[in-house]
């Protein structure tokens, strides 16, 4: 379990040690399962939940969540629009790269 394996091949005596992609890391390969294009399937699902944007959403929760003063300083807006000063429609509507991981 894992994205790699590691195998030992004994060759002339020594051994090296060479690595392949397990199920599971051949999903994380762009066009794995037939598919072409780079923003289809997990490749692109992993890309998207790790772009700065959203990470940075992440630090707002607890202050929008808890309703603490300083949502207020936000007329409450999500946690997306206060990390990145618009909200995620407008964000993916003006940041190409970002929209194709999107909409996977």
């Amino acid at each position: 379990t894992g994205i790699i394996e590691e195998i030992v091949i004994t060759e002339d005596g020594s051994k090296k040690s060479a690595f392949l992609l397990t199920e599971m890391g051949q999903l994380l390969q762009t066009g794995f399962g037939g598919s072409a294009s780079p923003s289809d399937g997990v490749p692109s699902f992993v890309l998207h939940w790790m772009e700065q944007p959203l990470w940075d959403a992440w630090s707002h929760l607890p202050d929008y969540l808890a309703g603490s003063p300083k949502a207020k300083d936000y007329n409450l807006s999500p946690p997306f629009d206060r990390a990145n000063g618009m909200s995620a429609s407008e964000f993916y509507r003006t940041h190409d790269y970002s929209r194709i991981h999107r909409n996977f």
